[in-house]
């Protein structure tokens, strides 16, 4: 058990909440199909070497400072997404895009201080594009917004769908970690936030830790095995499903985990985020009955 003392000294996570709005946010740019195209089924690499190609163009020193840190980078990406298309595919899974046809993915930043500097760059760029597959898609629009956290949605359980593989990684171990025990999902997130914006409130990594292994457990599940392509390498693997978190203490550090779930959604989660592996979302479980009719939906 933690001892009450040493909970305490966890930052509160009420003042955080109020300046969530800080902390990152997420920029979304639609592009128009100019001729038929195929996009492999994994876009995650290509859509990241297009990103870095447009920046070292308009602002050479941010690209240098998003790619250069090769522990943890300050952005994520998500897939190539297509917009109002009935989502043709081919037998290898591949994206087939028609000319006249619109596909969107969103650039995720860790630090506001990035998304703000990205932002202003297609504020003051009058016809921006992206060279993508050896040709150029303009950029129709684009929308930014900022994470927001409303603790009163917080339940005693949340489901997180894993939308794009994922896997972790372990220092006692060369191989993927392919199934999110609760200590590797939350201690992940953990360390992103503290790598840039621990002036919000810095967490303690062995205190979360050992709330994690006390207060966390894992109540239903379904996942599958997924390959992922990037380039020329051997496929990589990663987990797709979802898995359903309980919760058995409910304190300010249950806040923080709810704070942490919400910043997982700009940050990704594992292993080679930044070419959109380890894509979240989730639904809170507030009451009992609430699992139950969403299972008997599914």
């Amino acid at each position: 058990m933690i001892d009450k003392q040493v909970e305490q000294t966890f930052p509160e996570c009420s003042s955080v909440i109020e300046n969530i709005n800080l902390i990152g946010g997420e920029l979304k740019l639609k592009f128009l199909v100019l001729q038929d195209t195929i996009f492999p089924a994994f876009t995650g690499s290509i859509v990241r070497a297009s990103f870095l190609h447009f920046l070292s163009e308009k602002d050479p020193l941010l690209a240098d400072i998003l790619h250069k840190d090769t522990e943890i980078r300050p952005y994520a990406i998500s897939q190539i997404n297509a917009v109002k298309t009935d989502k043709r595919r081919t037998n290898r899974n591949e994206i087939i895009l028609r000319s006249g046809e619109y596909f969107s993915f969103s650039l995720r930043f860790l630090d506001s201080e990035f998304l703000d500097k990205t932002v202003k760059i297609f504020v003051n760029e009058p016809k921006p594009s992206f060279y993508l597959l050896n040709q150029d898609f303009p950029v129709i629009s684009f929308e930014y917004k900022k994470p927001s956290y409303d603790i009163s949605q917080q339940g005693f359980m949340v489901k997180i769908f894993f939308n794009t593989p994922t896997y972790f990684s372990s220092l006692r171990t060369s191989h993927p970690m392919l199934f999110p025990e609760p200590k590797y999902l939350f201690m992940t997130i953990a360390k992103n936030w503290n790598k840039f914006n621990s002036k919000y409130g810095q967490i303690p990594l062995d205190i979360l830790k050992k709330w994690i292994e006390e207060n966390i457990v894992i109540n239903d599940y379904k996942l599958q095995t997924k390959r992922v392509y990037i380039g020329k390498r051997n496929p990589i693997l990663g987990f797709k499903g979802w898995v359903v978190y309980r919760f058995l203490k409910q304190d300010n550090i249950f806040g923080w985990i709810g704070i942490l779930c919400e910043y997982a959604k700009l940050c990704n989660v594992g292993g080679n985020r930044t070419a959109g592996m380890g894509e979240i979302g989730l639904k809170w479980i507030k009451e009992k009955k609430d699992e139950l009719r969403r299972e008997k939906k599914e």
